[in-house]
């Protein structure tokens, strides 16, 4: 957790052509990986989830990465 900067949870898109799933980001620390993004099944809760994120981290608006959202168009 130490290496890890903040988080952003961001809610399930209905909105999009492809119905994309809750995920997280995480912004860290690191020079050669900045940004993670943790997709979560639909078991998760985001609220539950929020609640153990924002014990260790703080919380600050992200948006999904630029190749993340290409790959997600694009099928992958």
């Amino acid at each position: 957790w130490d290496s890890l900067d903040s988080f952003w949870i961001v809610e399930r898109d209905d909105i999009s052509r492809h119905t994309a799933p809750a995920k997280i980001l995480l912004t860290s620390k690191k020079i050669f990986m900045p940004h993670i993004v943790i997709p979560l099944s639909d078991d998760i809760g985001t609220d539950e989830m929020h609640e153990v994120l924002s014990r260790v981290h703080t919380e600050k608006f992200q948006t999904e990465p630029l190749p993340d959202r290409i790959m997600r168009k694009l099928g992958f």
